[in-house]
């Protein structure tokens, strides 16, 4: 069984993410109301929920149209948004207090830190006696840790559905566990965030209960299947180690804020790819994750969206005429939000339809594991070819 662990992050991976988000977006033109499929007719639409239908020998529709209930599609502004940069001193502040037991590194002229295209980027380390560990990177990516104890815990829950062994499901997303609620706990994360100068007032959440013998039940999964070192192995657990896993999205009028990361991962709903992950258990804050964070702002200008029918016709015209022995099922359809780079630092806040298409052989078997993603403007319902990176 091989699983990725969500919070730690390679640094070379990261480099790499931040690059292309703030690299291979610069420059590109963006779609503006002034070109809207629709805005001729400026006519109130409606989404189905479902939408079924046999386009071609290779080419149907069986997918979930994924629209949060509380959005008023017919209501959709233009919005900007900045990558809001991480506050290192409330950070440092929160999670090491003025503790003088700290080890702290950052680069400079004589340790410089560089991404891949030799570009020197900002970075900064600490460390405590206790092994609780903070790497902040261009003030747009944090990661933390409370070492030793959250490594064991991260061991036992694989949030990546990509690889098909994730075990979110054996964990509880409703249960409560003794130390605290998880209303309280999620309150308290959120007051966390505050203090660390993070507004989380705007996320979609999910958690799961951490419970001690479920997670004693999945380490000894791992060790019988070869797939952890009996060193990385939980000398005592405890119930001080029960906690609640956190994951968040951003959302903009209601939507869920997808970014560059989001696009080509050929799955959807996946926990791993959240831009804010937290755990908390009985001792407070015990990991983050946090990228792609954004400020955005609402304009006075409305949007409007194009009727559903163009969506399918866009998604039609690409790929019925596919001469191929395999077949596409388009299986999902979701709604976001994308802030689109535009310049000087700014997106552009664009609703997209984030399309899912399933690969089926002739004998109806599926040989790859990934969906393709389709991203569609929501406005104009042409393809977002701009960030199918």
């Amino acid at each position: 069984m091989k699983k990725q662990k969500p919070i730690i992050l390679s640094a070379c991976c990261i480099l790499t993410v931040l690059f292309l988000y703030n690299h291979i977006q610069a420059g590109k033109e963006i779609i503006t109301s002034e070109t809207s499929a629709d805005s001729i007719e400026n006519e109130n639409i409606e989404f189905p929920t479902e939408y079924k239908k046999d386009v071609s020998s290779t080419l149907c529709f069986d997918a979930d149209v994924v629209v949060p209930k509380d959005v008023d599609v017919n209501n959709i502004y233009w919005g900007t948004a900045t990558s809001a940069p991480l506050d290192s001193k409330k950070i440092n502040t929160y999670l090491f207090g003025n503790s003088t037991d700290v080890m702290r590194e950052k680069n400079t002229k004589e340790n410089p830190a560089v991404n891949r295209q030799g570009e020197e980027i900002d970075w900064e380390i600490a460390e405590d006696e206790n092994g609780r560990y903070m790497l902040l990177e261009e003030n747009s990516y944090l990661s933390f840790s409370d070492d030793p104890e959250y490594t064991y815990i991260e061991n036992c829950i694989w949030s990546d559905k990509r690889g098909g062994s994730d075990n979110l499901d054996v964990y509880s997303t409703t249960d409560n566990l003794d130390f605290m609620e998880r209303t309280q706990a999620k309150e308290n994360i959120k007051q966390a965030f505050l203090e660390m100068g993070i507004d989380t007032e705007h996320t979609q959440c999910t958690s799961y209960a951490m419970d001690l013998e479920t997670m004693k039940t999945q380490e000894n999964i791992l060790m019988q299947e070869n797939a952890m070192e009996t060193s990385d192995k939980n000398p005592k657990w405890d119930k001080l180690q029960e906690g609640y896993y956190f994951f968040m999205r951003q959302t903009f009028q209601g939507l869920p804020v997808y970014a560059i990361t989001d696009v080509n991962r050929g799955i959807w709903d996946n926990p791993a790819d959240s831009p804010l992950q937290i755990f908390y258990n009985s001792q407070g804050v015990a990991g983050i994750s946090i990228l792609n964070y954004f400020k955005m702002e609402k304009s006075e200008e409305k949007m409007q969206l194009a009727s559903f029918d163009k969506i399918v016709d866009t998604i039609e015209e690409k790929y019925e005429d596919i001469i191929n022995a395999n077949k596409l099922t388009v299986k999902r359809m979701e709604l976001v939000e994308f802030p689109v780079y535009k310049k000087d630092g700014i997106y552009q806040m664009q609703p997209i339809w984030m399309c899912y298409l399933q690969v089926t052989d002739e004998n109806g078997n599926n040989p790859e594991t990934l969906y393709i993603q389709m991203p569609v403007y929501a406005d104009t319902a042409k393809e977002a070819m701009e960030i199918e990176t």
